[in-house]
């Protein structure tokens, strides 16, 4: 599991990984894409990312994010 704090306007890359990844949206505004669809998220919503799909968001309104993988992180653990 992993927290995510972000601020206005700030970026999470595009990325990809061989985890599932469901994340929560605890609190702000974000503007998800997963694959080619975007949608904007608030409190109180999540999403699923299934492995290896290009994903990433914009922080459009200060929030946290809680994120869940499996298999486990290990690169985060490092």
């Amino acid at each position: 599991m992993a927290n995510w704090r972000a601020s206005r306007v700030t970026h999470r890359r595009s990325q990809e990984h061989p985890h599932t990844q469901s994340t929560y949206v605890a609190s702000g505004c974000f503007k998800v894409t997963i694959g080619d669809k975007k949608q904007v998220l608030r409190a109180g919503d999540g999403y699923y990312v299934a492995p290896n799909l290009p994903h990433g968001c914009v922080c459009l309104e200060a929030g946290i994010l809680i994120d869940t993988f499996s298999p486990m992180r290990e690169d985060f653990l490092k």
